[in-house]
């Protein structure tokens, strides 16, 4: 990756989330987040990635081993909520930050690629699941449907002839 991508990135960090971290909300710092990775998809042509913290999760569903994860189902980055709870950032956890979210941001880009493979050719890999949003962005311009797609390939015999 070229350095001044991963400059801006670290500064947008800097300038957005850590800058205000004792003053902000918790709710305040998330959509900090959320700004600094929808320039971050946006730049790269990406479908917009929701960030959440995961105090709505049920104790056993919680992250426990990981400062965050992207969940394609629903196109979202889910960070710790403790980690964003916390009214002072130790400098370890300001050093993840940067790297979690970058890093979660970069396994949407890698499932998008899936998508904009998979999807002009109508094909479904068993959880390649993803929101509408995230679908059409991967659709070339004026193509079929992946279920159109399918359903004319059900009417070969997997070879392109008729059956």
């Amino acid at each position: 990756m070229r350095d001044d991508i991963v400059e801006n990135y670290l500064k947008a960090m800097k300038d957005t989330i850590f800058r205000t971290w004792k003053t902000d909300s918790v709710s305040k710092r998330v959509e900090n987040m959320q700004l600094v990775i929808a320039d971050r998809t946006k730049a790269g042509k990406l479908p917009r990635l929701t960030v959440d913290a995961d105090s709505d999760y049920l104790p056993s569903r919680k992250l426990t081993n990981a400062n965050g994860q992207f969940e394609p189902d629903r196109w979202r980055m889910v960070i710790r909520a403790d980690l964003v709870e916390r009214n002072s950032v130790s400098k370890e956890n300001a050093m993840a930050f940067p790297g979690t979210l970058f890093h979660e941001t970069r396994h949407s880009e890698q499932r998008f690629n899936v998508l904009r493979y998979v999807e002009p050719n109508g094909w479904r890999f068993p959880g390649v699941n993803a929101p509408k949003h995230a679908v059409n962005l991967a659709r070339p311009p004026n193509s079929d449907s992946a279920a159109r797609i399918q359903a004319k390939y059900m009417e070969l015999d997997g070879h392109g002839a008729l059956k």
